[in-house]
């Protein structure tokens, strides 16, 4: 197995609710650094996680979003330790658009 001696070991927080300010949300994400994580799954919302990736880039911490869409979050220069899960907006609503084509459907 790769890093056989290695342990994971999840340290669950909540990144804030959709209400928080952004600088209740820069407090969060320095809390989960202060637990001397080496990588970060989530926040669920792309707002988060645009204030998140930016922290934890500069912090060299790798973050797996796999909800946050926003093509913002595609640039290097802000997120070069995020891996996306998930595909942006634009390409997720072409897909529906396809598929309404495809089934003839007139309204959705």
């Amino acid at each position: 197995t790769l890093l056989s001696q290695t342990k994971l070991v999840p340290v669950i927080m909540d990144m804030g609710s959709i209400e928080d300010s952004p600088s209740n949300i820069v407090r969060n994400v320095l809390g989960i650094v202060n637990k001397k994580v080496t990588a970060v799954v989530g926040p669920f919302r792309s707002s988060h996680a645009q204030i998140a990736s930016y922290i934890m880039s500069e912090l060299n911490i790798p973050m797996i979003t796999h909800t946050s869409t926003h093509p913002f979050l595609r640039n290097p220069l802000w997120s070069n330790f995020l891996l996306h899960m998930q595909p942006l907006d634009e390409y997720q609503s072409l897909a529906l658009l396809d598929l309404v084509k495809y089934m003839g459907w007139n309204s959705v």
